[in-house]
């Protein structure tokens, strides 16, 4: 049974407040998908963790944006970020669905690498404008392919954005796979949005890294 984390309070650096963290219903949100890379839940990872892990992504970001002089430097260090803290080969893995299984190890790896970059230019500029406030956690609970984070970002001028983060320690350490924009999957969005691509290159997977690489 979960503990009760109610008392836990952990500041960003900008001193966002983080709220309660308690014990929650084993019933999914409305319209989460889960993630079955691997048959088995990730069951070392604890909330707290997962918890700990959000913030210093919260925090990278807000880092990487208040010293970036330039919209380069700030693309590089948010490549970092995400190199650092989201499982980007299990997110391209999943991206390219069935047609991973038949892909050639070359492939794979080209696969894997040019999406990264694709997801760091197509993601850099709008995290930048929704981690642009304080965090405020929510709750976080076990969910089958790890720990689910639920959390509000109190934007400028804005109304709060919910942001709920996917967890797992699969790949042998805390990474992020998924996010939920106010509600919508971006692991889901991607799945559709790879396989139009492929579909337009005809099937051939080399087409689609190429195309995957193209800054346009």
């Amino acid at each position: 049974m979960p503990n009760d984390m109610s008392s836990v309070r952990r500041p960003t650096r900008r001193g966002a407040i983080v709220g309660t963290l308690g014990s929650l219903s084993v019933a999914l949100i409305s319209g989460l998908a889960v993630d079955i890379l691997s048959p088995s839940p990730a069951v070392a990872l604890s909330s707290e963790e997962a918890t700990d892990l959000v913030l210093k992504v919260a925090d990278a970001f807000e880092n990487a944006r208040d010293i970036s002089d330039s919209d380069s430097a700030l693309l590089q260090r948010f490549r970092t970020v995400l190199n650092t803290y989201a499982d980007l080969p299990i997110i391209a893995r999943s991206s390219l669905g069935v047609e991973w299984r038949s892909a050639t190890t070359e492939q794979r790896r080209a696969y894997t690498n040019a999406f990264s970059r694709y997801m760091t230019r197509k993601y850099s500029r709008r995290l930048r404008s929704i981690i642009d406030g304080d965090i405020r956690i929510v709750r976080s609970r076990k969910v089958r392919s790890g720990v689910l984070v639920e959390s509000v970002f109190a934007q400028k001028g804005k109304s709060p954005m919910t942001v709920d983060w996917q967890i797992s320690d699969k790949s042998g350490a805390a990474k992020i796979f998924n996010l939920y924009i106010e509600g919508v999957s971006l692991l889901s969005i991607e799945r559709g949005e790879i396989g139009a691509m492929l579909d337009e290159s005809g099937g051939d997977l080399d087409r689609l890294i190429a195309t995957l690489d193209s800054p346009g």
